[in-house]
């Protein structure tokens, strides 16, 4: 199975625990926004291409890859690999009802609806959403305090998920439906204690064949760069249950 759905960095209020003695919630948010984006700048669109290198058990596949966002929250994926070229696309983040239209394009040309959880995470996995824009995401913590590991590793871990509007129904398969949907779209961010950069990302993808089963994805940033003032990890690499699925070099950024 081809895991190359987007990620997002969804962005809220998380409440630190005191005895971490980790900063308050909106200054380290503060701390995380300044860290991508010094300048505070508004942000039209920000884009990264680069060289890949996809391996799944003894398959592998080398070729660019081009992640797009813009300011409404719609995103752009274009793999084109040796072997393979695909590509995704997320409409609009609408609020609040969370409307948006998501779909990939296969190697043959046909396009194929996605929905459920993989639709919902909204920004692709190169920096968190707020920095491009903080009232167009609709997010919500789930966990909300640093772990000793996590602290010990110079790390402050936690997990977001998206909130969506609860369904007018007090039928009880409904609203457990509406939770485990809401669950699904649960993600973890560590962040570097110091400079409150992205070094790593947990979460599941759920399978398009059934929306019940999820694997668990890792993604971890490094190679952080200046790229007209703005941070931009240049090396991310993708882990499918613990193992390398891909290796991603960027190469080109271009904000606007």
């Amino acid at each position: 199975m081809l895991v190359r759905h987007s990620l997002a960095f969804l962005v809220v209020l998380p409440f630190f625990s005191a005895i971490c003695q980790t900063p308050a919630p909106s200054t380290f948010q503060q701390k995380v926004a300044l860290a991508f984006n010094p300048s505070g700048a508004q942000l039209t669109s920000v884009s990264v291409s680069g060289s890949a290198s996809w391996i799944s058990g003894s398959q592998r596949d080398t070729g660019n890859l081009k992640l797009q966002l813009s300011a409404d929250g719609s995103t752009n994926e274009t793999w084109s690999l040796s072997t393979e070229g695909r590509s995704y696309v997320k409409g609009p983040l609408g609020s609040p009802d969370l409307g948006r239209v998501c779909s990939y394009t296969d190697a043959k040309g046909s396009q194929h609806p996605l929905d459920g959880p993989n639709c919902l995470r909204a920004i692709p996995w190169f920096f968190p959403s707020f920095a491009i824009h903080p009232t167009n995401v609709a997010v919500s913590s789930v966990v909300d305090s640093t772990d000793a590991a996590a602290s010990n590793q110079g790390l402050k871990k936690i997990t977001y998920k998206v909130v969506i509007p609860t369904p007018p129904s007090t039928r009880s398969d409904v609203l457990e439906t509406f939770a485990k949907l809401q669950d699904a779209t649960a993600e973890t961010i560590y962040y570097d204690s110091e400079n409150a950069l992205p070094k790593k990302l947990v979460y599941e993808q759920m399978s398009d064949a059934d929306q019940s089963k999820g694997i668990e994805i890792s993604v971890e940033f490094s190679d952080y760069r200046a790229e007209s003032g703005f941070m931009i990890p240049h090396e991310i690499r993708q882990y499918v249950q613990r193992t390398l699925q891909l290796d991603f070099h960027v190469s080109e950024v271009a904000i606007h």
